[in-house]
């Protein structure tokens, strides 16, 4: 495995399917800590935070409507107290 993003933080929405869930297996093979932001498809987000939690890498799937005004920001600003904050923000819709 290599480390080359250790001790990062990335947020990626449509995290569920497509480009969203390569790049979050990508950045976790690296050693990213990730969120993964879905929509619709919270069973599909799940199942791949376990993969990637099985795998030793560290992922918590968060839903979040982002058709709705307020919810980029307040996705934004709720990353889990343990991360302090998301350094990278990747916008992968489905």
């Amino acid at each position: 495995m290599d480390r080359s993003f250790s001790g990062r933080v990335a947020l990626i929405t449509g995290a569920s399917g497509g480009i969203g869930q390569a790049l979050a297996r990508r950045l976790a093979a690296g050693g990213a800590a990730l969120g993964l932001g879905y929509g619709t498809h919270g069973r599909a987000a799940h199942a791949l935070a376990a993969e990637i939690t099985s795998a030793g890498g560290t992922a918590l799937a968060i839903g979040a409507d982002l058709r709705r005004p307020e919810a980029p920001s307040q996705l934004v600003r709720r990353p889990p107290k343990r991360w302090a904050r998301w350094m990278c923000w990747s916008a992968t819709p489905g």
